[in-house]
């Protein structure tokens, strides 16, 4: 999602899957978007940030 450049559930939900091998309806990507919000929010408490993050906070 990061390195997509997806910052939103929308954005997340309308993102084309081609070539992904798995088709995700919205109840999927919706329940993999609060997983994936909910992973950002501990490293972030944490003072933590993925790579991608930390690339675009420098540039």
């Amino acid at each position: 999602m990061l390195a997509r450049g997806l910052a939103t559930r929308d954005e997340h939900r309308e993102a084309p899957r081609r070539r992904r091998g798995v088709l995700l309806f919205r109840k999927k990507r919706d329940a993999l978007w609060e997983i994936f919000e909910n992973y950002r929010l501990q490293l972030s408490a944490k003072g933590l940030k993925e790579p991608d993050d930390a690339y675009r906070d420098a540039g």
